[in-house]
């Protein structure tokens, strides 16, 4: 028993420097597309593992630039042999039920609703509203159901996520 627990945290350690590595060739990658690494993960076990990378532009990335710089990561990776045994290599955007991680991400998405969760004091507070402008230091939300705006400095967020908003047309007659 013991041993299938040393095992499995000889494995995190190495899978740990392992993600450091992966983490530096996705980013020079992406970097070489005017795209950044939002986040990453290696999940599964050996000669099944998923390799998932998300990379986004400033101004939203397409299935070519994902294919092209998922692409050339499999030859640089392959190249050093990072990962033992076999793996599937998927590149993607994040996707909006992802949350928004860095400060960039933000002001492609100025006119969209977010929700946010975020910290006053000891206090963790919920906002849902249109993402109206984005600074250096913070967000600047319109409130659903409220007539000011609301100021949120970065460093306050815990997480903010993009809200789908669904809208229905009506047509003349129905």
């Amino acid at each position: 028993m013991w041993a299938i627990f040393f095992e499995r945290v000889f494995s995190l350690l190495r899978n740990s420097g392992v993600l450091s590595r992966v983490q530096e060739i996705s980013e020079d990658v992406a970097g070489d597309h005017d795209a950044f690494v939002v986040d990453l993960c290696l999940r599964g076990q050996r000669d099944s593992q998923v390799l998932e990378v998300f990379v986004d532009t400033d101004s939203g990335i397409t299935a070519d630039e994902c294919a092209r710089i998922s692409r050339e990561l499999s030859y640089r990776l392959d190249q050093e042999r990072l990962i033992a045994g076999r793996y599937n290599l998927v590149v993607s955007s994040p996707g909006l039920d992802r949350p928004l991680k860095f400060r960039r991400q933000y002001g492609k998405n100025i006119g969209r609703k977010l929700k946010v969760r975020y910290h006053v004091g000891s206090d963790v507070k919920t906002l849902t509203g249109k993402l109206i402008r984005v600074e250096e230091e913070a967000i600047t939300l319109a409130a659903s159901g409220s007539m000011e705006d609301i100021t949120i400095p970065f460093h306050s967020i815990e997480e903010s996520k993009v809200e789908i908003e669904f809208r229905t047309t009506r047509t003349e007659g129905h």
